[in-house]
């Protein structure tokens, strides 16, 4: 996945003691115990986390503290970053406007932007989706956790529209939060309305999910969590203060655990655009050269071995590590919220899945 690694070794049995330790209670009881249990062997101030099984919210708490110093714990009402999970809500609002006729995802660019900078090829919808369009990511250093506010996506992306192209789209991968902030301004162009209003109205609506927003420089947002640096000693100094409007649409929002797993299975069921269109959205974008493509329209795509087809985004940046992950065969979601960066989150996403499958009805 984008996040790089797994757990260490020692987390790993950490938790899996949890929940052998936890068999036969219930999905509630096990999935604390691995909350517990990630807190103290990661370590980290504090964890929220949610499950869908079973055609609902079937868990939501958390672990540790939201707030240290103010001593308020990290629970289900726990307001964080998403990081980089905004990028498959962004792909999703993007393909509702695709489905109205609004944008083509085989267009050029500058059929919305006039203004972007001309390139040596063309840039599509599409190869912005797919992280195939070869503008750039961050390159410098503290250039992920900026403290520069801008009032407007145009502003947002004179930070990266001048450089050049990393290759022709199409015929690469490269991860670029900054392809999605390019995104953010095309639906606001075909839709006549601010990003966060749209998302409002056809994505984070629709999908139940009450408690996201982006994350605005004065704003205050009741239950959010203070972010964490992690220092070698394994305390967490605050993180310094840094401004998300560079990239809203591809890390700037705000939410809870149980409004992503409500996202997860609002798409997957198809409620958010129509199965043709989710299911081409799940279809890995292939680029020469490149076996190990694993990633379509805003999603990653995946095969677990014990668990089958799933489909996820993570996500790190300052003071701020999350996973989401669908497991469609089994109609499981979870999703975890971190208030430290660089904490790896992949492996207690699969240990809740795991406990959601196990205490299934007939298990």
């Amino acid at each position: 996945m984008h996040q790089a690694g797994w757990f260490t070794r020692l987390w790993t049995v950490a938790v899996l003691a949890a929940l052998q330790a936890a068999n036969g209670q219930s999905l509630a009881e096990r999935a604390q115990a691995a909350l517990d249990a990630f807190v103290k062997e990661a370590p980290a101030p504090g964890i929220s986390a949610a499950i869908w099984a079973d055609g609902k919210v079937a868990f939501e708490g958390g672990s540790g503290f939201a707030d240290i110093g103010g001593q308020r714990k990290a629970d289900a009402s726990m307001v964080h970053r998403t990081a980089s999970i905004a990028k498959p809500m962004t792909a999703t609002g993007v393909m509702r406007l695709v489905e109205q006729g609004k944008i083509d995802l085989d267009a050029e660019i500058h059929a919305y932007l006039p203004d972007f900078p001309k390139k040596e090829w063309p840039i599509t919808v599409s190869h912005l989706l797919s992280h195939t369009s070869g503008i750039r990511h961050y390159q410098r250093a503290g250039e992920s956790a900026t403290n520069v506010h801008y009032d407007s996506f145009a502003g947002a992306m004179k930070v990266f529209q001048d450089a050049k192209l990393a290759f022709e789209p199409g015929t690469d991968y490269l991860y670029s939060t900054y392809g999605y902030t390019v995104l953010g301004a095309i639906i606001e162009k075909a839709s006549g309305l601010s990003y966060e209003d749209y998302m409002r109205a056809n994505i984070w609506g629709p999908a139940g999910m009450t408690s996201t927003e982006l994350e605005v420089r004065g704003r205050e947002i009741p239950n959010q969590a203070v972010c964490y640096l992690k220092s070698k000693d394994n305390t967490f100094p605050l993180s310094p203060p840094t401004d998300l409007s560079v990239k809203y649409p591809g890390g700037g929002m705000v939410t809870t655990a149980s409004d992503l797993v409500r996202f997860c299975n609002a798409f997957a069921e198809a409620k958010l655009v129509s199965p043709a269109t989710r299911d081409l959205m799940l279809t890995i974008v292939k680029v020469p050269g490149n076996d190990k493509s694993f990633y379509g329209l805003g999603w990653e795509v995946f095969n677990d071995k014990e668990l089958g087809h799933l489909i996820a985004h993570d996500g790190n940046q300052a003071g701020t590590s999350t996973n989401m992950a669908y497991y469609r065969d089994h109609g499981i979601g979870v999703a975890v919220l971190v208030n430290v960066n660089n904490v790896k989150v992949i492996e207690i996403t699969r240990q809740l899945a795991m406990a959601a499958l196990d205490t299934k009805p007939g298990k």
